[in-house]
């Protein structure tokens, strides 16, 4: 049943909160990247949790099978598409703050060589 509410409901939940972009307050206390949408970083924690349960099962079971390896690389990828998603607002708010700077600083470097002489 756990295991159930973990990597099924909670994913479902997520995705909606995806869609929608509800703010929860409690939802933010857990949330330890505080750059990114709360939501994101549940998908980061429910992939560790599918890696941690497909190891368990692994070494429960002695064995491998291919869908473990499928899981496991879908499990490892998903973090890396989840921070690629929320870091393009990112990456936009830093071009935001340093384009200014950038062009301050590139019009004093064009000003400065003629001060010299």
């Amino acid at each position: 049943m756990n295991l159930f509410c973990v990597l099924g409901i909670t994913p479902i939940g997520i995705a909606f909160a995806l869609i929608k972009k509800p703010q929860y307050k409690l939802a933010e206390l857990f949330n330890f990247y505080r750059d990114m949408y709360w939501a994101w970083t549940y998908c980061i924690y429910i992939a560790f949790a599918l890696i941690i349960w497909i190891q368990v099962e692994m070494i429960y079971l002695q064995s491998v099978h291919w869908s473990h390896t499928l899981y496991m690389l879908w499990a490892i990828i998903y973090p890396f598409c989840c921070i690629v998603a929320e870091g393009e607002k990112l990456l936009q708010k830093i071009v935001t703050i340093s384009l200014p700077i950038y062009k301050v600083i590139t019009s004093h470097l064009i000003v400065l060589p003629s001060r010299l002489f």
